[in-house]
């Protein structure tokens, strides 16, 4: 039975709603079986089970219309994962290697902006308890009204930063980690997330000031980002329960399961 009621981001009233992704469906690619569309999650706890999951975590939430732009902005944002991961399906971009730090560019900037930062606001009001450490609290709104804005977010204004994530020098794609957000002052909230192996950074903050540092590494209005490659420990995430659930045997069999 089709879902009526008001979109969450244009508000549109009476609408019927869409079973929406909270995050894009790019990031369970790497653990679909090729024989069918369902995957397998499990949790840290090996008391926690696997279970069969089919289309990853959604909620009805938005309208058709505003399903489709986000899908547009998740193309690209896609592009760019995949580049990273070294995957086909990343056609146009260049990616060059500079130490442990990829160069990526002819990225479509305001698509991934816009694309990742809606990832943040969708985890911040939905109420699937997997996000429950998600709050923007009074930023929600004003990502909210940016990114239903024709106009381009300036590359200042919240900036987004990435990371490829290693575990003992292996870069994983398949990992999809939620994380409890950061702070860098008493002005500057981090909101979190890793995504295909990939951990994005986005700095919730009214400044249009970034320190040079973040601002070197921050995605570029050019089109252009700097990605570091860094141990999960380095950049201060516990990978003890990761590390030790990763070798039971039913989490083998999962990602055994998703390469056939």
């Amino acid at each position: 039975m089709p879902v009526v009621g008001e979109c969450a981001l244009c508000n549109a009233q009476s609408v019927k709603l869409q079973n929406s992704h909270i995050v894009p469906e790019l990031c369970y690619k790497p653990v679909y079986p090729k024989k069918h569309n369902k995957y397998k999650a499990f949790g840290l706890d090996n008391n926690e089970s696997l279970k069969e999951e089919q289309k990853g975590y959604r909620e009805y939430l938005l309208c058709k219309c505003c399903e489709v732009k986000l899908s547009v902005w998740e193309n690209k944002l896609k592009q760019l994962l995949w580049c990273l991961a070294g995957k086909s399906g990343s056609s146009g971009l260049a990616l060059d290697k500079i130490g442990t730090t990829s160069s990526v560019s002819n990225l479509a900037y305001d698509d991934i902006k816009k694309g990742v930062l809606s990832i943040f606001w969708r985890m911040s009001v939905t109420h699937l308890p997997f996000f429950s450490d998600y709050s923007l609290g009074p930023y929600e709104a004003k990502l909210k009204s940016l990114i239903f804005s024709p106009v381009s977010i300036a590359e200042d204004e919240y900036p987004i930063l990435m990371t490829k994530c290693l575990l003992n020098g292996s870069f994983h794609d398949g990992i999809l980690m939620p994380m409890k957000k950061g702070r860098l002052s008493n002005h500057i909230t981090i909101q979190s997330v890793i995504l295909n192996g990939v951990m994005i950074d986005a700095y919730i903050t009214d400044s249009n000031k970034p320190h040079k540092a973040v601002k070197s590494f921050m995605l570029r209005s050019t089109g252009t980002i700097l990605v570091p490659e860094r141990e999960y420990l380095e950049s201060g995430i516990e990978v003890s329960k990761l590390k030790k659930r990763l070798t039971e045997n039913d989490a083998l069999e999962f990602y055994n399961d998703s390469k056939t």
